[in-house]
């Protein structure tokens, strides 16, 4: 079996010696102490740092050799960070191999895990590879866009069988099977060798052959039938092997264990994509949240997105699953549901790595969104800035939302909002958000006149609007 063209490309290895300028800065905040329980020493960048191959390499050793162990060795915490990696490894992983020489057997098995090239992505890479004592290699690849990407990859089978495979022993479907392959390879080539040598027992041809042949169906499993450049039949000609077994003869069970939350976090941040969905209705808008997770249409995915539903449940979230194309997706929708979704999953920013720009302004989004303020033309406008910000993929233009609030409002908005009369005697005013009192009055007899007080409370009602705004980071 041969591998496909993206992986078979020779791996540039860090080998640089560049003593570069950093400015140190011990990152302490009172909720994130060394987060990353192995963290980085601060360092200042810009994009042109990330601009090229060699720039990118650069900055790959230079944040490797800024790492440094924090006093944070918390068991919790590489277990959580282990599920994230699963997770990211379950949506951007690959596992395959080839035969490199058919005449001796030999075959080269290859994983991956494959990031479009940022600081954060850079950042989560480093992490890894520590944990796996860094035995990975770095490529960078660039795609006719301009954009890079970045791999973490190893052919050692030592490596793969002994460190890799034990570490990723939490994803599911196909990635699991896929592993369990890779370990099942390299136990039958080692009675093969062992064979060979004629240490311990020997087996007679025919033994031998069946070996050969299992390997063969094991092989040629790894990849799907997109990536395949050999059909089976040419693999067993250019093996010298006559069939015995069928195709679906070796048999590898799934994966039971829980997945928890981390995981989901991991493949978020790999196939996830978070947005707002805007919908035009009676003249006015509707905002809504959702994040989606897709993966191709196999039997194996299918189950892994039933079992993300089923966990969801269990923390009363909802999630919808349905076919677009040739894809499987799973949805999650709806204000209430992703303010759920926010509340369950980990709420540290610096977890959710190159997504946690958009986690955080999807958050700032929801809380507006979460109000009862439908007289409140300010939060419809932020609202709106916010989810241009975390999508630029939107057909119309930001300016076109903006005239539908602004016309809807004008048509419809008192400028008595969240101000009623009470009692003929003054004026109370009921905020839409959490402030005490609940509800303040203003008496036409304090401020000597109808027109004062409601002056007063128009002030008031304003202040502590922006001022709300201002508590939650909405506006500067």
């Amino acid at each position: 079996m041969q591998t496909p063209v993206s992986i078979a490309i020779y791996y540039i290895l860090i080998n640089i010696n560049c003593i570069l300028n950093y400015f140190q800065r011990i990152v302490i905040k009172s909720k994130f102490i060394l987060l990353y329980n192995l963290n980085f020493s601060y360092i200042w960048f810009s994009n042109e740092e990330l601009e090229n191959k060699e720039k990118i390499i650069r900055k790959i050793k230079e944040l490797d050799d800024n790492f440094f162990e924090g006093g944070n060795n918390n068991s919790d915490y590489l277990v959580n960070f282990r599920s994230l990696a699963n997770g990211i490894f379950q949506a951007e992983g690959h596992i395959g191999g080839y035969f490199y020489n058919y005449d001796n057997f030999n075959f080269r098995p290859i994983v991956t895990i494959r990031l479009t090239c940022n600081l954060e992505t850079l950042k989560f890479f480093v992490l890894l590879n520590r944990q796996l004592n860094k035995g990975m290699r770095y490529s960078v690849e660039e795609i006719p866009s301009g954009k890079f990407f970045v791999k973490l990859l190893s052919t050692n089978w030592d490596f793969i069988i002994n460190v890799f495979i034990p570490y990723f022993n939490k994803v599911y479907g196909d990635k699991h099977r896929g592993l369990k392959r890779l370990e099942n390879i390299y136990i039958l080539k080692h009675k093969l060798s062992r064979n060979k040598k004629k240490e311990e027992f020997e087996i007679n041809k025919d033994e031998e052959i069946l070996l050969k042949e299992k390997i063969i169906i094991l092989a040629y499993n790894l990849v799907d039938n997109s990536q395949r450049k050999l059909s089976i039949s040419e693999l067993y000609s250019l093996c010298h092997i006559k069939p015995l077994l069928g195709l679906d003869s070796i048999c590898i069970e799934e994966n039971r264990e829980e997945m928890d939350k981390y995981f989901l976090l991991g493949f978020i941040l790999g196939d996830g994509n978070i947005y707002v969905r805007i919908r035009e209705y009676k003249g006015f808008l509707w905002f809504i949240p959702m994040i989606r997770l897709s993966q191709k249409i196999t039997d194996s995915n299918f189950e892994l997105f039933i079992n993300i539903k089923e966990m969801l449940a269990r923390n009363s979230i909802n999630a919808n699953i349905f076919q677009v194309k040739h894809l499987f997706v799973l949805s999650i929708s709806e204000i209430k549901e992703i303010e759920k979704l926010s509340k369950w999953l980990p709420d540290d920013s610096e977890f959710w790595f190159w997504k946690g720009k958009e986690y955080i302004i999807l958050k700032k989004a929801l809380l507006l969104m979460m109000l009862k303020a439908k007289y409140w033309q300010r939060s419809k406008e932020i609202v709106l800035n916010l989810v241009y910000k975390l999508s630029l993929n939107y057909e119309k233009p930001i300016n076109y939302w903006q005239n539908i609030i602004k016309n809807h409002y004008d048509k419809n908005l008192d400028d008595k909002y969240y101000i009623s009369l009470h009692q003929d005697k003054s004026w109370a005013v009921k905020l839409p958000i959490k402030i005490k009192p609940k509800v303040k009055f203003f008496f036409f007899k304090t401020y000597n006149s109808k027109e004062k007080a409601l002056k007063e409370a128009k002030q008031y009602r304003d202040i502590k609007l922006n001022t709300w705004l201002k508590d939650n980071k909405l506006i500067d």
